[in-house]
């Protein structure tokens, strides 16, 4: 479960960065986004924020999945 729950940690942290950056990309020099039509602006943020959503979600279920393989007494190896 543990290596499951890095590779959630991962993926989420690469997904909200992946955002991060198309968004970044996008400023012009005033520091606003700018888009070639209205509805390509609404359609990219409403899934822009899904993805940070699930990047989010997947960071979330990545840690709890490693507390878990911490804590769980079937993780540890004992002679």
């Amino acid at each position: 479960m543990k290596i499951i729950g890095i590779i959630f940690i991962v993926v989420g942290i690469a997904l909200r960065y992946w955002v991060n950056k198309r968004r970044f990309d996008r400023r012009a020099i005033t520091g606003l986004e700018m888009f070639s039509s209205y509805g390509k602006a609404r359609l990219t943020v409403f899934l822009e924020r899904l993805i940070k959503l699930l990047g989010l979600l997947l960071i979330a279920a990545g840690g709890i999945l490693v507390l878990m393989s911490l804590t769980s007494p079937y993780g540890l190896h004992r002679n």
